[in-house]
């Protein structure tokens, strides 16, 4: 799960002219629409999180999951990157996080983030379409007026 790419067929049509709108607008169509993509498996996995309300200074690993966007998702070979994970902050170092998902020799993984991405994998693509067709409309529609 953790480097899985989720890809669709059949929409290189479709990458086209989001490139040709890009280009005409001057505006990233595919960060917000997979910012709101990654936001859906973001939530279902701090439900999922293990939470222990013996742990003195409340700090837990669902509170650092975040969604983050690659700087250079091109030199991976790719338009746009959505990390969704815990990130280290000031207060919690999320290290063991890799060890509570997967597990260890003396530990079952409790695997918080895959069944996050699994259950909601499906929801995230529709959210993901959903709010690309918007954005594009829109600006489809600023351009036909300013012509």
């Amino acid at each position: 799960m953790a480097n899985e790419p989720v890809q669709i067929t059949g929409l290189k049509e479709l990458d086209k002219k989001v490139r040709e709108l890009t280009a005409a607008t001057g505006k990233n169509f595919l960060s917000p629409a997979l910012r709101k993509a990654a936001n859906v498996i973001r939530d279902q996995a701090k439900e999922n999180a293990p939470y222990d309300s013996n742990i003195p200074d409340g700090i837990h690993i669902r509170d650092a999951i975040k969604v983050r966007r690659d700087p250079n998702p091109k030199q991976k070979g790719a338009n746009e990157i959505m990390y969704v994970k815990p990130f280290k902050t000031k207060k919690l170092p999320v290290f063991y996080w890799s060890k509570v998902e997967f597990g260890t020799v003396k530990q079952k993984g409790q695997r918080f983030m895959t069944k996050a991405y699994d259950s909601q994998k499906m929801h995230a693509v529709k959210v993901f379409m959903e709010s690309l067709g918007k954005a594009i409309i829109r600006e489809t529609k600023k351009l036909e007026r300013m012509k």
